[in-house]
């Protein structure tokens, strides 16, 4: 059982960083580790990986500040018309780009990528707003 989602399977992680991946993908509701609290167990780990953990937590938690930050500030957030209102969105930060997309006045997805540098960011930003733009998003 998924004490996060009921009727949803709960996976076991064998390796912290796969789990930390797939926070960066799926709902915008998805349930992330904020902080090491809430792992149960967690102080019966070795402290090597106890050490581990909380710099994925922190690690995680500035990226999405950053993210967050950025969000309200510039996001660049294209609609179109088809399926009854779709949008899509993208904001960069530094050298990570989040995009979200979905129906109109609901959480979406979101997909959140970490690039070489900025500047290949910002071409990904580019490239991605003119295709949408091609494909008949405002």
């Amino acid at each position: 059982d998924n004490p996060f989602k009921e009727g949803a399977t709960m996976f076991l992680w064998y390796s912290v960083e796969p789990l930390f991946k797939s926070f960066k993908h799926g709902s915008a509701k998805k349930q992330r580790i904020t902080s090491v609290d809430i792992l149960a167990g967690f102080e019966d780990l070795k402290k090597v990986d106890q050490k581990k953990l909380r710099k994925l937590v922190e690690k995680g938690n500035e990226m999405q500040e950053q993210l967050d930050q950025v969000d309200k500030e510039a996001t660049t957030r294209l609609e179109h018309s088809k399926n009854g209102g779709v949008f899509w969105s993208v904001v960069q930060a530094g050298n990570t780009t989040r995009v979200q997309w979905g129906a109109i006045g609901k959480d979406g997805n979101v997909s959140e990528k970490i690039h070489k540098n900025e500047v290949t960011a910002a071409k990904f930003m580019t490239k991605m707003i003119a295709e949408k733009e091609k494909g008949g998003y405002v």
